[in-house]
């Protein structure tokens, strides 16, 4: 019980990252969360394995709603660039 708690802890620190923030808030944030969620606290050979489903929403959300796509690419490309230039 402790364990899947503290994994419940560490699923919602990484949902609070600022990196996932335009994802989260789309049309396809709830597919996301679950998608996320369930590969977290997999306990399949290879993780996540039994999560097919999750996935499968998740990506049928995207293809519906384009848009979130691209913001969470874009997300990922401004945080990715803000890291290179820091470390240049």
């Amino acid at each position: 019980m402790e364990e899947d708690a503290a994994t419940d802890v560490l699923i919602q620190e990484a949902l609070a990252c600022p990196c996932v923030k335009d994802l989260r808030e789309s049309p396809c944030g709830p597919s996301f969360e679950s998608a996320f969620t369930c590969f977290h606290k997999s306990k399949a050979t290879p993780k996540g394995d039994d999560c097919a489903q999750h996935n499968t929403e998740f990506l049928n959300c995207l293809r519906s709603h384009p848009a979130a796509a691209a913001a969470a690419t874009a997300a990922k490309t401004e945080e990715t660039g803000k890291t290179a230039a820091a470390s240049s």
